[in-house]
C-alpha cells in the first residue's frame, strides 16, 4: 500500500492500493488523474470524511473500491450515511462495522479479516457483501444471549457457537483416528457454501472462516461490546479479542473440532481450550491494529481455562458424516 502524498501515477498497476490521506483535498485533481487512467487501482482511508469530500467532488459514479480501515475501535458508525458514498459504487466497511449503526440499503461491501502480519484485506472465498438478511439474523441469535460482562460474554458466546455449529472442511475432515466423510452428493455444496456466512446463519454449518466471522458480529456489537476481530493466513481463520489491557487469540473452529466431537462434527459438551489463549505480555491499546502487531512476543500466553458445565448431546447438524477410522499410512 502506497501513500496518496506520494504515489507516482505513471508507476500505477491496477491491483495498487492507495492509502489516501489529508492531501487529497488539496489535491482532487490527483485523485481524478489516478482513478481516469486506473480503473482497478483500489483506495482505502481511516477517515469517513475524506470518503465525504471524494463523494461531493466527483461528477459521476465511480467503480474503484474505496474502503474504510478498521480503527480497532467500539463506537456507533451512524456516521456512515449512504448519501456521502452514493456515488462510489464500491464503497466498503470492514465487516466489524456492520453491527454499529452504518447507514446501508440492502447491501454493503465489507472487507473480511486481518492478516497475520495485521494489515487489512478481503478473504478468499468469504463474503464481500454483507446483506441487510444477515444483519437481521444475528439480531436474532443475539436475543439468545445476555450481557454478563466483557470476560464472560467472550466463554458465552463460544458456548453458544459450539452448542449450534457444525464443523464443515473438505469433503473428508481427519480428526484423532477418525476420517469423517460427507457424501459426493454434498461434496459441490460444501466448496461453494461452507465459507460463507449466510450458509451459517441459514443453515448452522462452516469452515473456520464462517465460524470466525459469526463470532465476532456476536460479540462486536452494541449488546456485547467485546473488542473482538478476525485474523487469517493461508490456511486458518481466528479470531483476536482485546482484554483487560492484553490481546488474546480464540479459535471456536478449533474448540469444535478439539472437544467432545460427536459422529456429525458437532461438540457434546464445552470445550475451553481455545476461548482465550496466546502469550505472555501486556499490550497498549494502540498496538493492537499496528502492522507488526502479531509478532510472538506480543500475545498474552495464558490459556484461560473456564469450566461451563453445559452438555450439549448429539445433533445430527446440516451435513450427514460418515465416520470411519482412517488406517495410519
Amino acid at each position: 500500500m502506497v501513500k496518496f502524498s506520494v504515489v507516482k501515477i505513471d508507476l500505477l498497476k491496477d491491483d495498487d492500493y492507495i492509502l489516501l490521506d489529508d492531501t487529497i483535498f488539496d489535491d482532487f485533481d490527483k485523485f481524478s488523474q489516478i482513478i481516469h487512467s486506473n480503473k482497478g487501482v483500489s483506495f482505502m482511508t481511516y477517515d469517513f470524511e475524506i470518503v465525504k469530500f471524494i463523494n461531493e467532488s466527483l461528477d459521476s459514479h465511480i467503480y474503484n473500491p474505496i474502503s474504510l480501515i478498521d480503527d480497532g475501535q467500539l463506537k456507533d458508525r451512524s456516521y456512515i450515511k449512504k448519501k456521502d458514498y452514493s456515488k462510489i459504487y464500491r464503497f466498503g466497511i470492514p465487516l466489524s462495522y456492520t453491527m454499529w449503526n452504518p447507514e446501508f440499503d440492502s447491501y454493503i461491501y465489507t472487507h473480511f479479516a486481518y492478516k497475520d502480519n495485521g494489515e487489512p484485506t478481503d478473504l478468499p472465498f468469504v463474503d464481500r457483501v454483507f446483506w441487510m438478511d444477515y444483519l437481521s439474523k444475528i439480531n436474532r441469535d443475539l436475543e439468545d444471549l445476555d450481557d454478563c460482562g466483557e470476560f464472560d460474554n467472550v466463554f458465552q458466546v463460544s458456548s453458544y457457537v459450539q452448542d449450534n455449529i457444525q464443523y464443515v472442511g473438505d469433503n473428508v475432515v481427519r480428526i484423532g483416528d477418525y476420517d469423517y466423510v460427507f457424501s459426493d452428493d454434498q461434496s459441490h455444496k460444501i466448496v461453494r457454501d461452507a465459507s460463507k456466512l449466510g450458509a451459517l446463519l441459514d443453515d448452522r454449518y462452516g469452515t473456520c472462516t464462517g465460524i470466525s466471522a459469526y463470532t465476532m458480529l456476536l460479540l462486536n456489537n452494541p449488546k456485547l461490546k467485546v473488542n473482538c476481530r478476525i485474523l487469517y493466513n493461508s490456511s486458518h481463520a481466528w479470531n483476536f479479542v482485546y482484554y483487560g489491557g492484553r490481546l488474546y487469540l480464540s479459535d471456536n473452529a478449533l474448540n469444535i473440532i478439539s472437544g467432545d466431537i460427536g459422529d456429525n462434527l458437532m461438540n457434546k459438551s464445552f470445550n475451553s481450550r481455545y476461548v482465550l489463549f496466546g502469550q505472555d505480555r501486556e499490550l497498549p491499546v494502540h498496538r493492537v491494529f499496528d502492522n507488526n502487531l502479531f509478532d510472538n512476543e506480543d500475545i498474552n500466553n495464558r490459556s484461560i481455562n473456564r469450566s461451563i458445565s453445559q452438555t450439549y448431546g448429539e445433533r445430527s447438524g446440516h451435513f450427514k458424516v460418515l465416520k470411519i477410522r482412517h488406517e495410519e499410512e
